[in-house]
């Protein structure tokens, strides 16, 4: 028999369908001598989306600082004729490690299996976390929050502090204040889904957070254990810092060139312990950690003022923090009232950071204490302009795309182009771009220019040209997100605007071109000049936090087809 809350809600589902729907998603945690962390998950996958995030799920750990117990993995099959079965389980170095060139040992990770799991079927995990030991310092939070891509039908935070140490606490006002009932502090939340209008989706991204220390006593703490003093490399420092340049911008440039990002599990904290500088520059490699810290020492020997500074690359901080809540390192130069963040780890950059950053949080290690700053989401100019001139062929055009971008397109770009090999590189624009075959690649200062041949589908009597849907990928991102219905909430780093001129001589073939389509953020029309057919095409995607129907009309516009489909008689 099919679950009957399943069945309850697939009988009174809005348009669309969240990945899964979970039961229950209950943590504790006991603050003792140590810190107890129990996880109780039930979900019930249910899309193909579900299933396949479901049948594989990790856990990850850190030896030597903490134990993970499984407790109970299984399936729960509800279609008759079929048995539920234990997940099979398997430990293994993280798999984000390989990717990321990083070697640090001490990251691993249990791997769940469900065998067998189909759509319906229930998925039962309970874990229990005991961690020893805190990195770096002993600056404890947990930030829950069971708001994702799935409908929640309940959740459940309690804490418990043995040690009545006088807990700092932060909730979002869809969870309200804690039950102390027995002592705990008790949060309880749900119904709730990702998906606007849906039969769950009574409230939005709730969270608690409890933490030991706040904010400035994190900086103090980490500030205290990371900010070291390496007299005895004064006179190298020195030397390098005369051949990057005397600016922080120069520095971290030469950095970012110079030292290649590999990792190594070393100190006392493998994963968080950086290198002294001078092992950096000898090595001509190290990660995030090491060239913020080779940095930060770089700008100190000419004169300058820069601190280490802590963030999470995912943006999902709240306003307190632990020595877990953490997974970049870089710098934090004065600027003003605030700061100025540079990452050196950062490659084919303009402004100092990843244009991912954005809106980021983040923590300076100051000998003060320094609360949470963040990076400014004003102030970009995020653009991508395509000019492509050709012929218009049998069922084909050919000819010369130049693209001209800034902001995230242009770092975006400049990845593929620096880090891509020479025998790879034409094949990553060909699939950027659309494109069926990509001859010759230049650059000339932010200009990308383009040789190779674009396909334009045709049948009936009818040619469909590319567009911006075909020529630029980074622009659609975003439309998965929009599969099986739109959110409450976007967040993207795609460009804010889109500009493409497509100037194709007919050769003497005749050509109707198709009425003209126009929205509040996109416009296509085709035109003729004689023997030359001229396509404009524009789309404007906010970078951050977009209005959700606006970009999905954006997005569907330029899925669209009947603006770019020339009749070919």
């Amino acid at each position: 028999m099919p679950h009957p809350v399943l069945t309850a809600l697939l009988l009174g589902l809005a348009p669309g369908l969240p990945d899964a729907l979970v039961i229950h998603n209950n943590v504790t945690v006991l603050i003792d001598s140590v810190y107890t962390e129990t996880t109780d998950l039930v979900v019930v996958p249910l899309t193909g989306r579900g299933v396949a995030r479901f049948t594989t799920l990790s856990v990850p750990f850190r030896t030597g600082w903490e134990t993970v117990e499984l407790l109970e993995a299984r399936t729960g099959l509800w279609r008759s004729g079929r048995r539920g079965s234990e997940a099979l389980v398997s430990e293994r170095p993280h798999h984000a490690l390989a990717g990321q060139s990083r070697l640090e040992s001490s990251m691993r990770e249990l791997v769940l299996t469900m065998p067998g799991l189909e759509t319906g079927d229930t998925v039962v995990v309970r874990t229990r976390r005991v961690i020893r030991s805190l990195p770096l310092a002993d600056c404890y939070s947990y930030h829950y929050s069971p708001w994702c891509r799935d409908s929640v039908l309940a959740g459940e935070f309690t804490v418990i502090d043995s040690r009545s140490s006088g807990l700092l606490v932060e909730w979002s006002p869809e969870f309200g204040p804690p039950d102390t009932t027995g002592g705990a502090l008790r949060w309880s939340v749900g119904p709730l889904s990702p998906l606007s209008g849906h039969p769950l989706a009574l409230r939005d991204r709730p969270f608690a957070v409890v933490a030991t220390h706040d904010p400035q006593s994190v900086s103090r703490e980490l500030h205290a254990v990371l900010d070291v003093t390496y007299g005895s490399h004064s006179a190298l420092l020195s030397e390098v810092a005369a051949l990057t340049g005397r600016t922080p911008d120069d520095m971290r440039d030469w950095i970012s060139l110079n030292i290649e990002y590999i990792g190594a599990d070393m100190g006392d904290w493998p994963g968080f312990s950086p290198k002294p500088p001078a092992e950096t520059i000898d090595d001509g490699a190290g990660v995030c950690r090491d060239t913020a810290v080779l940095l930060v020492n770089l700008i100190r020997a000419v004169g300058g003022e820069a601190w280490l500074a802590m963030l999470d690359t995912t943006g999902g901080i709240p306003g307190l923090v632990g020595s877990r809540s953490f997974d970049h390192m870089v710098v934090a130069v004065p600027q003003g009232d605030g700061f100025r963040v540079l990452d050196p780890s950062a490659k084919g950059v303009a402004d100092g950071h990843s244009y991912g950053l954005r809106g980021t949080r983040f923590l300076p290690l100051t000998p003060w204490g320094t609360p949470l700053q963040t990076i400014p989401v004003d102030g970009w100019e995020d653009s991508l302009t395509l000019v492509f001139t050709g012929a218009l062929g049998e069922g084909s055009v050919s000819g010369t795309l130049s693209v001209t971008a800034s902001g995230a397109p242009a770092e975006l770009l400049c990845t593929i182009m620096e880090r891509s090999h020479d025998a790879y590189r034409n094949t990553l624009l060909e699939r950027f771009f659309g494109a069926e075959n990509i001859s010759a690649v230049s650059t000339t200062g932010n200009t990308l220019l383009i040789t190779g041949e674009w396909s334009a589908p045709g049948g009936q009597g009818a040619l469909l040209l590319p567009g911006l849907r075909d020529i630029s990928f980074p622009g659609t991102r975003a439309a998965h997100l929009l599969i099986p219905a739109c959110p409450d909430r976007i967040e993207l780093d795609a460009p804010a605007f889109e500009s493409l001129t497509l100037t194709l001589a007919c050769n003497g073939r005749e050509v109707v071109p198709p009425a003209p389509v126009t929205t509040g953020d996109y416009s296509c029309s085709i035109s003729l000049r004689g023997d030359t057919l001229v396509l404009r095409e524009t789309a404007r995607v906010l970078p951050l936090h977009p209005e959700p129907g606006r970009i999905r009309e954006t997005l569907l516009q330029r899925a669209g087809t009947s603006a770019r489909t020339v009749l070919t008689p």
